[in-house]
């Protein structure tokens, strides 16, 4: 018996999936072993399918083979389940390497600039808070998209976000991209704790108008969101940028791909970004580099 004529009537959708099925085959017979291999097949309607087959040949008196006796079981529910689990393992091993090389670079520069050590961990504790919770967001999406809205509500709940009076928010909900998700939350912190230490959060009147749109730029879908503050002092440019406006605007435009821009307008500060919603892995590879321009 060849293994040919054992699997002969079954096509794989792969060539390697062919010749593995054929090897296996082989290998069991000449090796009296057990047969025990898994591959893929397309149905007639052109769905793939993987496929478990085990079993033990038999042989004739002379030691030719006779005939494999086994099963043939359908395990593409399990093998989906594997690439799932896998894809997630490579998605968290993404994440926490980005989000590592981002700490690093938000500690050693709010310790670099703080002018206590009491300030210094105030506002490390609040930025690494932002993080925390952009990422309990990630984990309860299993690392494939988050709410941008929830975000939004997450991020900004500390600064009365809730009862709709300080904050404005308007636009359609969508699911951000994981490599996304870290990079709004520190920038909304930021642009939200500067309002409340100079802008509109800091009077009795100051609203935010915080928007957001998908439209076409240089590649489809690029998310573009909008923070208007008004109500608030009068806005002066700063002498000189700090750490908390860096954040901003390179955050977005490191780990995004996209572009970031804050204008202090006399009327209060406005921020926009524009980050495209497609994935880049050339992206995520890069982060890491690029946090360590922070220090």
């Amino acid at each position: 018996m060849s293994a040919g004529h054992a699997v002969g009537a079954e096509r794989s959708e792969q060539p390697a999936d062919r010749q593995m099925q054929i090897d296996g085959i082989d290998r069991a017979v000449r090796d009296r072993s057990l047969l025990d291999i898994e591959y893929r097949l397309r149905t007639p309607a052109g769905e793939e399918r993987w496929v478990q087959i085990r079993g033990q040949a038999s042989y004739r008196a002379d030691g030719t083979p006779l005939a494999i006796v086994g099963t043939t079981q359908d395990v593409t529910a399990r093998k989906r389940a594997e690439e799932h689990r896998t894809l997630l393992a490579n998605e968290l091993s993404h994440r926490v390497k980005n989000t590592l090389a981002s700490l690093q670079a938000i500690v050693s520069q709010t310790i670099r600039r703080a002018t206590s050590v009491q300030e210094a961990g105030t506002t490390l504790e609040a930025r690494i808070q932002a993080m925390s919770a952009a990422n309990d967001l990630l984990i309860s999406g299993r690392f494939e998209s988050t709410s941008l809205r929830a975000l939004v509500e997450r991020t900004l709940t500390p600064f009365g976000v809730e009862d709709g009076q300080r904050f404005k928010l308007s636009g359609k909900d969508l699911q951000l991209p994981p490599r996304l998700v870290v990079a709004f939350a520190l920038a909304l912190h930021e642009l939200a704790t500067n309002a409340a230490k100079y802008g509109a959060l800091s009077t009795a009147n100051g609203v935010i108008d915080l928007s957001w749109k998908v439209m076409d730029g240089w590649q489809p879908h690029d998310l573009h969101l909008t923070w208007v503050e008004s109500g608030g002092p009068p806005v002066e440019p700063p002498t000189q940028t700090s750490f908390g406006t860096q954040l901003i605007q390179r955050v977005l435009a490191y780990e995004t791909g996209g572009t970031a821009k804050i204008s202090y307008l006399p009327g209060g500060v406005v921020f926009e970004a524009v980050a495209p919603l497609v994935d880049s892995a050339d992206n995520d590879n890069e982060q890491q580099d690029k946090a360590k321009g922070w220090n």
